[in-house]
């Protein structure tokens, strides 16, 4: 009797140790929730209020991305309003749901302890700042409906995939695929999931066609919902056309060293994690579905990580839940290996390598995660975007005009819209497609020209940062030399924000003879002729 209530005690070991760790990981959330917002948060934010504003994207917001992230940002702020709390509010909800589901898929595939370690060490990896995981990128949302739809596919042993169980979750990865196109991975991991099981053919089909219909569903009510908007053609030209052109741009040279460089950066930031995944990978299940399941699982998720092969750090959020049930599992065939002589050693030992392996990661963030002030936070991961600088720089805008006035940005900071509540004088929020080298680039400048020549906004500003154009020796300059003959006719300086290694310096006081002392700033122009 008391050698089995020690191992009941035992067994409880693991189960602490990644409370503590879980509660360490949402207290950095919760510390960071205050964190300035980087740029695609920005465009994301600034499409939720112009939907809420009901005002279509494509027509306001010249954007390749779905419209399901703009819809997830307009209900977060439906339910916590409009501020950069919020939305790092709802990251922190999504990825606890994401934690949970990931618990889910692995206690249903493997067992408990292996769910445990799954939502463990997702949480873990999730929040480095390595894969900018304290940042509401598309990829964290994507995952929850992923996530969910997975978990649909895979009822309780001894009962099989029903139609409606099909449907339900086709409709749950359709709208993750509305979140972001890469989620299109998931969908057809949901396809090989209906046709590995041990069913009748004429029921896998059936199921694969329910699972069809629903995933298609959420795509086919946003086209009619955009044709009564009348923003179809421009829907289908910026996610489709210009969509197309965007991912043929990157050489294969540059996409692999980019994926190179990232493996080295993302695995070091966790090596234990890692290191666990490569040891769960190759061990393989007991049952069928446990076999055959995480090899696709990994698969699908490293697909959708390729689109466009730019390899951008956040992309690599979609590879996460695969590694870390892959980890779950190979630290739970550790300790089943000792539970037959030494059942506590081997609750104990598992608590230790939870310790470890999360433990780890985190300690090697610290600063990150647990001390450094919000400004520190963000220049660390994004120096030198003006990212901090955006939250002044929006008050002062929103202090120069009404609400009636535009705002024009050239530059790639959407954020500031967003904090000063202003709506952009064109819908080009991005200049990235002006820069890329595509047959459309040299039409868009063109067009945003005479845009800004109509509207006259009311501030204009330039940003004189690399990352905010990623212009290259092939790029069309037109509307660099435009900007710089318009603006010397039109407007006067009313603002510089100087970015340095540490700081920033702002000046509002008369800056319009103040020469930039770094290679990185920020100008605030305002129009002297409003009328002209």
């Amino acid at each position: 009797m008391e050698q089995n209530n020690r191992t009941a005690k035992a067994a409880l070991l693991p189960a602490l140790a990644a409370l503590l760790l879980l509660l360490l990981v949402y207290w950095a959330r919760v510390r960071l929730l205050a964190v300035p917002m980087e740029r695609d948060e920005g465009e994301y934010a600034y499409g939720g209020q112009l939907l809420l504003q009901g005002l279509l994207p494509y027509l306001h917001l010249h954007t390749m991305k779905l419209p399901g992230i703009f819809a997830v940002y307009a209900s977060i702020f439906t339910v916590f309003g409009e501020s950069l709390r919020a939305v790092h509010l709802g990251l922190l909800i999504a990825n606890v749901a994401a934690a949970g589901l990931l618990y889910a898929i692995g206690a249903r595939l493997y067992n408990r302890s292996t769910g445990i370690g799954a939502a463990l060490f997702f949480a873990v990896l999730a929040v480095l700042p390595e894969v900018q995981g304290v940042f509401a990128n598309a990829e964290h949302f994507v995952l929850v409906f992923a996530l969910a739809g997975i978990l649909a596919l895979l009822p309780p042993a001894g009962r099989a995939i029903t139609g409606g169980r099909a449907f339900a979750a086709g409709l749950l990865l359709g709208c993750g695929f509305l979140v972001k196109q890469h989620g299109a991975a998931f969908c057809l991991l949901g396809a090989i999931i209906v046709l590995l099981e041990r069913e009748p053919r004429g029921r896998r089909l059936r199921n694969l066609a329910a699972l069809t219909a629903g995933g298609i569903l959420p795509y086919l009510v946003t086209l009619a919902a955009l044709a009564a908007g009348g923003g179809l053609d421009a829907f289908w030209f910026w996610t489709v056309s210009y969509a197309r052109a965007y991912s043929g741009i990157l050489s294969a040279s540059d996409a692999w060293f980019e994926f190179k460089d990232r493996i080295v950066t993302i695995g070091g930031a966790a090596p234990f994690i890692w290191l666990l995944a490569l040891g769960g990978l190759a061990a393989g299940g007991e049952s069928r579905r446990g076999r055959l399941l995480p090899p696709a699982f990994f698969l699908f998720s490293f697909l959708a990580v390729c689109p466009g092969f730019y390899f951008r750090p956040h992309y690599f959020l979609f590879l996460l839940p695969a590694a870390a049930l892959f980890a779950a599992v190979a630290a739970d065939r550790l300790r089943a290996g000792l539970a037959g002589a030494y059942p506590v050693l081997a609750s104990a030992a598992l608590a230790l390598l939870f310790a470890l392996a999360g433990g780890s990661a985190l300690y090697a963030q610290r600063a990150f995660l647990f001390t450094l002030p919000m400004d520190e936070a963000s220049r660390e991961v994004y120096w030198p975007n003006p990212f901090q600088e955006s939250l002044e720089i929006g008050r002062i805008i929103a202090e120069r005009t009404t609400p009636a006035d535009t705002v024009a940005i050239l530059g790639s900071e959407p954020q500031i819209f967003f904090y000063a509540k202003r709506r952009s004088a064109t819908p080009y929020v991005y200049m990235y497609p002006l820069m890329e080298q595509h047959r459309y680039a040299s039409a868009m400048q063109q067009d945003m020209i005479r845009q800004l020549e109509a509207a006259r906004p009311k501030i204009m500003l330039f940003v004189r940062v690399q990352f905010s154009w990623l212009q290259g020796p092939q790029s069309d300059t037109t509307v660099l030399q435009w900007f710089d003959t318009y603006s010397r006719q039109h407007y006067r300086r009313v603002g510089l924000v100087q970015i340095f290694g540490d700081a920033s310096l702002m000046d509002w006081n008369n800056p319009s003879g103040l020469q930039p002392r770094t290679p990185y700033w920020v100008e605030v122009l305002e129009r002297v002729d409003p009328q002209g």
